[in-house]
């Protein structure tokens, strides 16, 4: 996985993750983590009925993967198997971001096709 212990603080640009890492839906879900590690506690919608959140550096609107390919990506690392389910589930993503723990509590909701995302300090 991309080196989260980097941070913008110390210097690390965003848009290197597209040197690190060539899938799309790889480098948006670690662009979009590095966003949720700026606003800890903040709930992310992602919808299929609209555009991804761009984020805050790094890529354009136009590079954006498919939003299956990022929800996809977001069941594999809550240890989910990547297919539609008729109910929500939800998952735990554990992550280092800086010298943070921190822990991304997901809710997949495909009969809707949402994704709910809240990164919250590690207890």
């Amino acid at each position: 996985m991309w080196p989260f212990h980097a941070s913008r603080a110390e210097g690390i640009k965003r848009d290197e993750c597209w040197k690190l890492e060539t899938r799309p839906a790889v480098c948006y879900t670690n662009l979009l983590f590095l966003d949720l590690a700026e606003d800890l506690g903040r709930e992310w919608l992602l919808r299929r009925s609209q555009p991804l959140p761009v984020p805050a550096a790094g890529t354009s609107p136009a590079d954006l993967p498919d939003f299956a390919h990022v929800v996809n990506r977001l069941k594999i690392l809550c240890g989910l198997d990547p297919v539609n389910y008729p109910r929500p589930v939800e998952g735990t993503i554990k992550l280092r971001v800086g010298a943070a723990d921190v822990v991304v509590q997901a809710r997949f909701n495909d009969v809707e096709g949402e994704v709910r995302l809240r990164m919250e300090p590690k207890p």
